[in-house]
């Protein structure tokens, strides 16, 4: 009888066991699993949103970030993560983090003033690996022309080096175009020489403007949509077969 008790005994204990440890698993999938309705546009706004429309991050770069345990550490320490990912993308090589690193850098940068140090090294440290994500043959696996990281990858370029260029212009020793030199995340960034596919080339940066901080009004809508030099239709012959 004592036996047949303790054996009892133990198989109650292990079917409690069981059903604690059933009930705690239910419990967190319940609180880390759900759903949520999207109010109207709210859907459309999330996932065209990254750093460069917004104070947040893209849900393709959050996403990485939560996934590798790295969301809350970026929180409290950007740069950190900033490094440790650019020393795995030299081992790695993915195309992927290249752009990842792309929008960190962008976002870091933009919460800083344009006289900070960091400033430059940020939004070069961008361009370069936004760079290398759309046109870097060596990274892994292709680019896709229709992803959203993409699309994303150009805008952050193209911002990146506006940035660059109003730093340029407010660092007023830089005589020349040449005179550039932009310290990286790994490295430095440094300009050459200056190529233009006009008859004028600008000998500083001081004659060079950010075409983003313009607005341009007074022209016909047709220049305005395509842009300066594109063929006007002919009224008379507009609307008509040939």
């Amino acid at each position: 009888m004592i036996q047949r008790s303790s054996v009892n005994f133990l198989i109650c204990n292990r079917k409690t066991i069981y059903t604690i440890l059933s009930v705690v698993f239910l419990l967190q999938c319940g609180t880390t699993y759900s759903t949520i309705t999207y109010s109207k546009y709210e859907q459309i706004r999330a996932v065209r949103e990254n750093a460069i429309s917004s104070e947040n991050l893209s849900l393709i770069t959050t996403r990485f970030l939560k996934s590798n345990d790295l969301y809350e550490k970026y929180q409290e320490a950007p740069r950190v993560v900033i490094y440790d990912l650019d020393n795995r993308l030299v081992a790695l090589k993915t195309r992927e983090l290249a752009y990842y690193l792309s929008e960190l850098c962008y976002q870091v940068g933009s919460e800083l003033d344009l006289d900070d140090p960091m400033f430059a090294r940020m939004f070069a440290s961008s361009l370069v690996y936004s760079f290398t994500y759309l046109f870097d043959k060596k990274a892994i696996p292709a680019a896709d022309p229709f992803s959203m990281e993409f699309r994303f990858a150009l805008e952050t370029y193209n911002r990146s080096l506006a940035q660059l260029v109003r730093f340029a212009k407010r660092n007023r020793k830089l005589a020349n175009l040449t005179d550039l030199n932009l310290p990286l995340i790994r490295g430095a960034l440094s300009m050459t020489r200056a190529e233009v596919e006009t008859a004028w080339t600008p000998k500083n940066f001081l004659e060079i403007e950010v075409a983003y901080d313009y607005k341009n009004e007074g022209f016909f809508n047709q220049i305005s949509k395509f842009g300066i030099n594109t063929s006007y239709p002919d009224p008379q012959t507009s609307g008509k077969r040939t």
